[in-house]
């Protein structure tokens, strides 16, 4: 099915994905065997007895329920290493959790599910598109942090599941984005969120796009705390002193931009009329916001 979904084009991906819906039943249950197939020989299928398993019925009693807990010490020592523990061989790479409760854990991912995330991309895209097609005349704001935060024990990489989405997305895709992509170069997160802000409220963003809203939430009060001071950035064509950032990271994402006094004039007109300095004020013609609502990450969706 990934392979299907990945090669086809975005519309054709969507109906074969509809017709797997259509026979939902049957679709989850090949998906789960296949799973379970390419775990074979792994410790945990081991311990769980999956080559017994031939249904979903087999697979709710030899796989019960479980927290972080039970895999917390697989997760340990894959990141020191080992292998064939939860799956079969290493991670790829591991995700830092940001919409769970507790401590962020590190969740250990593997080439197939970088690509299962992908195709689910893709078909989101294709949805959302196909309902507002106006959003591709303007730049889209993902709510994406940096896919390599830094590297376990052993070398692998760990970093959020947004950033490993976005740098698998298609070219003209990434051409959309309101900010460079190396802004993700950054390593501090207030100096990343202010920077995002700088270069994004100078686009006409139509679409915020990505999983944990709160993101949103906490780029949106960085631009109202440093509002007048991203205003004279744009009008000169700077990123401001102040800000803390390597050399080269610095040069890179100033070489291209511009001074825009025209646009610095707006949003200080915004910052003057409106009582809140929001989306709805300095981008109008936003369409859309996409973002996932279970567990925790909806809570702050009304604020």
């Amino acid at each position: 099915m990934i392979e299907t979904l990945l090669k086809s084009n975005s519309k054709d991906a969507w109906k074969f994905f509809s017709e797997c819906c259509r026979n939902s039943e049957i679709t989850q249950q090949k998906t789960l065997l296949s799973i379970l197939k390419a775990a074979a020989g792994c410790q945990f299928a081991e311990e769980h007895d999956f080559s017994h398993i031939r249904t979903i019925e087999d697979f709710r009693e030899k796989v019960p329920l479980s927290t972080w807990s039970d895999y917390a010490d697989a997760s340990m020592k894959m990141q020191t290493g080992e292998s064939d523990l939860l799956f079969r061989g290493k991670p790829t790479a591991f995700i830092l959790t940001s919409g769970s409760s507790g401590k962020p854990k590190l969740l250990p991912e593997t080439i197939n599910g970088i690509r299962a995330k992908s195709a689910t991309e893709k078909l989101r895209r294709h949805f959302i598109f196909d309902c507002a097609p106006e959003v591709k005349q303007g730049k889209i704001f993902p709510l994406a942090n940096s896919s390599k935060m830094g590297t376990t024990p052993s070398g692998i990489p760990f970093g959020a599941a947004s950033g490993l989405t976005m740098m698998n997305a298609p070219k003209e895709l990434l051409a959309t984005i309101a900010f460079p992509l190396s802004v993700f170069r950054i390593d501090d997160p207030d100096t990343l969120n202010y920077v995002m802000m700088r270069f994004a409220l100078v686009e006409d963003v139509r679409m915020i796009i990505g999983n944990n809203i709160a993101r949103m939430e906490t780029l949106v009060n960085a631009a109202k705390k440093y509002a007048p001071e991203i205003c004279y950035d744009i009008e000169t064509g700077e990123i401001s002193s102040r800000i803390k950032m390597n050399d080269d990271v610095r040069r890179v994402l100033t070489e291209n931009i511009k001074p825009n006094p025209a646009r610095a004039d707006e949003l200080r007109r915004i910052l003057n009329r409106e009582e809140n300095f929001v989306p709805f004020a300095y981008w109008p013609n936003l369409k859309i916001i996409s973002g996932w609502l279970s567990g925790s990450v909806g809570a702050p969706l009304e604020r």
